[in-house]
């Protein structure tokens, strides 16, 4: 046991084997191309439109608390399929996978590049605005998107994140498909992603805004109601 316990943890031990993420590629996002990168063809991904799944979480956080605690939620609610930006800390890191109560040995991830680089491969200022994004109206159950709202660009996928100026979560009607991006702790979305993704809001009192955890967990706990 000494052997093993190379970092002199005297706790008991989980061993096991890695195999290396899958490389997730943003210009893979909408059209299957393939980009430029030095991972073995047999690990590169083109992850949601090749697969049954519904919902992707891009995830940049670094404390494995956090990431646990997330990966126990998308557990919880459905979402398995995890992309890891450079940003993000190791989700089988000791932290993360107790705050995961072992929920991260159950998603599949994908290894992206960072935040910022997800969003300037999308950058395009000529590309139309898509004002799709379904907001119901209590008066009269048509869809509406508010003078505030920030509209994204088109993708075949919607980007959604959350974020104080967006749409309440109260009024929000999730797509079948998109992927859910959160901010880095602290920094919040890169400014390449202000006109890319559906910004979403919680609303809070006397607070400006909910630990990633708890907000990641709200928002995929009212997703799962509106699914069901």
């Amino acid at each position: 046991f000494d052997s093993i316990d190379v970092v002199g943890t005297h706790q008991p031990l989980l061993i096991l084997k890695f195999t290396e993420f899958a490389t997730w590629s943003p210009e893979a996002i909408d059209n299957h191309s393939i980009a430029p990168t030095t991972a073995p063809k047999s690990l590169i991904k083109n992850s949601i439109d090749d697969s049954k799944a519904d919902v992707e979480l891009i995830s940049p956080v670094g404390d494995p608390k956090n990431l646990g605690a997330i990966l126990r939620s998308c557990d919880a609610f459905g979402v398995s399929k995890i992309i890891l930006t450079a940003e993000s800390c190791h989700p089988f890191l000791p932290q993360a996978l107790k705050a995961s109560s072992l929920s991260a040995l159950r998603m599949t991830f994908f290894k992206g590049p960072s935040l910022k680089e997800i969003f300037l491969s999308k950058e395009n200022p000529s590309q139309k605005i898509n004002f799709s994004a379904s907001v119901k109206n209590k008066n009269d159950d048509s869809s509406m998107v508010p003078p505030n709202a920030t509209a994204p660009l088109i993708t075949a996928v919607p980007f959604l994140a959350l974020d104080a100026k967006g749409i309440s979560l109260t009024e929000f009607q999730w797509p079948s498909k998109f992927r859910l991006v959160l901010g880095q702790e602290g920094q919040g979305l890169p400014d390449t992603a202000t006109n890319i993704v559906q910004k979403i809001s919680i609303p809070t009192k006397n607070v400006e805004s909910l630990n990633v955890a708890i907000a990641t967990s709200l928002a995929l706990f009212h997703y799962s109601i509106q699914k069901a």
